[in-house]
């Protein structure tokens, strides 16, 4: 609870403080997204923080969506009805079965980066990555590959239709007042 309300309060601060929207993603245990109030605890924190719903998004990992599909799809379409976005973190790494995304009401594919790190010298990762992104598109899902290190992975990625990236390449987690220093070094480019 606490971390949904403080990315929602922070995200909210930093619209006011004139930053570029972006989205937040917040991670969800499997105690914290099998709740029957799940829904109106995120639609309260969206509220207290007066933040629209377009700003937020919840990442699960396939595992845990994967526990119970039936329930977790209808969690998800709660979320979404509110406007939330819906991340699968960590696709690819667990029993995953590529008919679930036909029945998850997902956004976002998140590419593990156990495929990512070997793509620019293994040709069954690259053809793996290549193949989810093919389908996630059919289906109207945006990719992000996690753990970009260097310009080649980029590249291959971007070749391959990935819409997003992540890693070290283009900066560490950091607290929110580095943040807004990435903000104001990048917006002035």
């Amino acid at each position: 609870d606490f971390v949904l309300n403080e990315g929602c309060h922070q995200n909210k601060l930093w619209q006011k403080m004139g930053y570029p929207n972006i989205v937040m993603s917040i991670n969800f245990a499997s105690s914290d997204f099998y709740q029957p109030d799940l829904k109106e605890k995120v639609f309260d924190a969206l509220a207290r923080a007066g933040l629209d719903a377009e700003w937020l998004e919840v990442e699960l990992t396939e595992s845990l969506a994967l526990r119970d599909v039936n329930f977790a799809a209808a969690q998800m379409n709660k979320l979404r009805d509110l406007g939330v976005k819906l991340a699968m973190d960590d696709f690819g790494t667990g029993y995953s079965s590529l008919s679930h995304l036909q029945k998850l009401p997902i956004t976002l594919l998140k590419l593990d980066q156990s495929f990512i790190k070997n793509i620019e010298h293994d040709n069954i990762a690259y053809e793996i990555v290549s193949a989810v992104i093919r389908i996630a598109k059919s289906k109207k899902i945006e990719t992000i590959a996690e753990g970009i290190e260097n310009h080649v992975q980029e590249s291959i990625l971007r070749m391959a239709g990935c819409d997003y990236a992540q890693g070290y390449l283009y900066g560490k987690p950091m607290p929110p007042q580095e943040l807004e220093k990435f903000f104001e070094r990048n917006s002035k480019k």
